[in-house]
This record gives structure tokens, C-alpha cells and sequence, in this order.
């Protein structure tokens, strides 16, 4: 039978070892909950890169289209055979 000094110490160390053990759930709590945190913002952020991603695609789209369309247009063929003598002189010129 333990004496009254060792059953104390035992108590003791019983008091302290679930004084760590909560510490440990503690902070094993906060790490998760910060790891959360975490995930969420890389989330939103992968969502608001895809945003910005597909609204460029958008806008590259349009410049393709307008640059089509400007290709396309009776000025620019015109434009075009009107200055292909000059760029005909530079290009023997190099």
C-alpha cells in the first residue's frame, strides 16, 4: 500500500499529465481550426483566379473577334493593297 507522500506525488502527476493533454487538444484544436482558415482562403482564391481567368478568356475572345472583323472590312483590303508596294520595297531592301 503506498504511503500517503506517494499517493500525493501520483496525484500530482496524474493533475499534470491532463493539464498537457488538454494543452495538446488545445493547440491541436487551433492548428486545425488555422488549417481551416487556410484552406477556405486558398479556396476563394482558386475561385476568384478561375474568375479573372474565364473574364480574360472573355476578353480575348472579343479582341479576336474585332480583329477578325476589322481584317474583314472593305478599308483594311483596301489599306492593305494600297501599301503592299511600300512593303514590298522594304522587304528587298534588307
Amino acid at each position: 500500500m503506498p504511503n500517503d507522500s506517494e499517493e500525493l506525488r501520483l496525484r500530482d502527476a496524474v493533475i499534470g499529465l491532463r493539464a498537457e493533454i488538454s494543452e495538446a487538444n488545445f493547440q491541436r484544436n487551433k492548428a486545425a481550426a488555422e488549417h481551416e482558415a487556410r484552406v477556405n482562403a486558398l479556396e476563394a482564391l482558386r475561385i476568384k483566379d478561375q474568375e479573372v481567368i474565364a473574364r480574360l478568356a472573355e476578353d480575348i475572345a472579343a479582341q479576336d473577334a474585332e480583329l477578325v472583323a476589322v481584317r474583314q472590312s472593305r478599308t483594311w483590303r483596301v489599306g492593305r493593297w494600297v501599301l503592299a508596294p511600300s512593303r514590298w520595297l522594304k522587304r528587298g531592301s534588307h
